[in-house]
C-alpha cells in the first residue's frame, strides 16, 4: 500500500508545478509564526513530517532553526532539495510511520 500512495504523491508532484497545489504556502505558515512569536522562540530544532515542497523547513531555516524535513514523495524531496540549495537542511524520503519517539527525541 506504501508503494500505491508513494507512486501517487510523486506523479502528482510531476503533473504540476507545486505553486500550484493547495497546499503551497511560501512564506511561514502564519500560525506557525505567531506561536514563535508568542513563546520567544529563537532557536531550537524543527522534524517537519510531510514536509512537500519544504517551504516552512526553509523558512524556519532561514530563522536559524535546525530543520529536517521528510516526506512520502521522492519528487517533493527533489524539489525541495532544489529550493533550499542555500540553506542547511536535511531533506529524506520517508513516510511519518517511518519514525519512533526514539528516532525523533535525539532531533528535538
Amino acid at each position: 500500500m506504501t508503494n500505491q500512495r508513494n507512486f501517487k504523491w510523486n506523479t502528482l508532484y510531476n503533473e504540476k508545478p507545486v505553486e500550484e497545489m493547495g497546499w503551497y504556502y511560501p512564506e511561514l505558515d502564519p500560525d506557525l509564526e505567531t506561536a514563535l512569536s508568542t513563546r520567544n522562540i529563537t532557536t531550537g530544532t524543527f522534524l517537519d513530517l510531510g514536509t512537500g515542497p519544504g517551504r516552512q523547513a526553509i523558512e524556519l531555516a532561514k530563522k536559524g532553526f535546525s530543520v529536517t524535513g521528510t516526506d512520502i514523495s521522492s519528487n517533493a524531496i527533489e524539489g525541495a532539495t532544489q529550493l533550499s540549495i542555500l540553506n542547511s537542511i536535511i531533506f529524506s524520503t520517508g513516510g511519518v510511520t517511518m519514525y519512533s519517539v526514539s528516532r525523533i527525541a535525539p532531533l528535538m
